[in-house]
């Protein structure tokens, strides 16, 4: 019964989270438009209180780290548009010794998982499909995907750099500050 509560209340968040998403970006592409990314943006969130919260001290619990991933965009309009080069990988990268077998430099995408699959099923089907190697041809504005930490580190400092690679041989990066995961 206690986790039942607890997922509902980390359901309430990510929902919110979602919500507060769409109502804070105002760059997006028309609909039926085609739309250039120029860069990717990422936030650390802390999801260990009663409400998340962006970090903005540097430091956060190692067991409630997320990423939260999006897109920048060089058009503005309504809702959604497709990519004029479609992502066809998503890495993330340590920039600190993670692990024995993952020193700096390596990717630890398989240490996250997209989440919460349940919450916003539109995001679902985007992110889904870049884990079953389909490209991703259209992003509806105002979504973010997020990263959950699986893999639990030693305390320490650690940073990550998000790769977004796209389908004309284009990388976009962007990298997280500094975190002392405790």
């Amino acid at each position: 019964m206690i986790i039942k509560i607890i997922q509902m209340t980390m359901m309430k968040k990510y929902c919110l989270l979602c919500l507060l998403s769409v109502l804070c970006l105002s760059m997006t592409c028309d609909e039926d438009s085609f739309c250039d990314m120029t860069g990717v943006a990422v936030t650390v969130i802390d999801n260990s209180g009663e409400t998340f919260r962006e970090v903005d001290d540097g430091q956060c619990p190692k067991e409630a780290m997320i990423l939260q991933i999006e897109p920048e965009w060089d058009a503005t309009g309504y809702n959604s548009g497709k990519l004029t080069s479609p992502i066809v990988g998503l890495r993330i990268i340590t920039l600190n010794d993670f692990d024995d077998s993952h020193k700096a430099g390596s990717d630890v995408s398989e240490y996250f998982k997209t989440y919460p699959r349940e919450l916003c099923p539109n995001e679902n089907t985007v992110y889904d499909s870049l884990e079953n190697g389909t490209p991703i041809d259209s992003w509806q504005t105002g979504y973010s995907c997020f990263k959950a930490l699986l893999k639990v580190p030693a305390p320490g400092d650690y940073a990550f750099r998000i790769d977004m690679k796209l389908k004309d041989s284009e990388t976009l990066t962007c990298t997280t500050q500094s975190i002392h995961l405790y």
